[in-house]
């Protein structure tokens, strides 16, 4: 690349894999909650996103990773 030495790439895809199995559990609560309270069509988008991520994440669809670069 122009410009840029000692890159590198880093696959975090394990570490960011117990957030998205935590948000995965929490859009089933956050259904259940929206039974009683109904939430808006965005909160309803942000809980679907978020089980969809966990599912296309354990399908292996993408990862998570880290660029590094140094300005030269």
């Amino acid at each position: 690349m122009v410009g840029f030495s000692n890159i590198s790439y880093i696959n975090i895809t394990e570490k960011a894999r117990k957030s998205a199995l935590t948000l995965y559990l929490a859009s089933f609560l956050a259904k259940l909650v929206n039974i009683f309270r109904k939430a808006s069509k965005y909160n309803i988008g942000n809980v679907e996103a978020a089980k969809y991520q966990y599912i296309g994440m354990k399908k292996e669809l993408w990862e998570y990773g880290l660029f590094r670069a140094e300005k030269e």
